[in-house]
């Protein structure tokens, strides 16, 4: 993530609001949220939007893969024990490992996948909010 974004951030956050990041987050979470944090500049609110397709949480392999990075053209060749142990490991560490770096400092979280309506999802996320205050 580049430190750009909350620079210029900054530059249109004249007052008090909420800030809502919509990302898939694939990088290391506590750079993430290094990166992140300035843009509760002045009281803002900060709001992270992780944004994940099923398959990438849990995905399904019947036959050994060659999977391709769209960002980076890196490819790996993976097989479905992997996918179903490993990775999955993994992809937890990483979600859990989100969650805890954002609370600690004090941005909210909130795990969206695309195969729920984005409108439960985000309901969901206001009624959780609503909650604590």
């Amino acid at each position: 993530m580049s430190d750009f974004l909350p620079v210029t951030l900054q530059q249109f956050l004249k007052r008090r609001g909420i800030t809502l990041l919509i990302s898939d987050f694939f990088e290391d979470p506590q750079k993430i949220v290094d990166t992140v944090v300035p843009l509760r500049f002045r009281g803002n609110e900060l709001v992270l939007f992780h944004v994940l397709d099923p398959g990438e949480i849990e995905p399904k392999l019947g036959q050994a893969a060659l999977l391709v990075d769209m960002e980076t053209d890196d490819a790996i060749e993976t097989s479905p024990e992997y996918a179903r142990v490993e990775y999955r490991q993994k992809m937890q560490a990483h979600l859990n490992a989100m969650q805890t770096k954002a609370q600690e400092a004090g941005i909210d979280y909130f795990l969206l996948r695309t195969d729920r309506p984005l409108d439960e999802g985000l309901r969901e996320y206001l009624t959780i909010r609503q909650g604590r205050m």
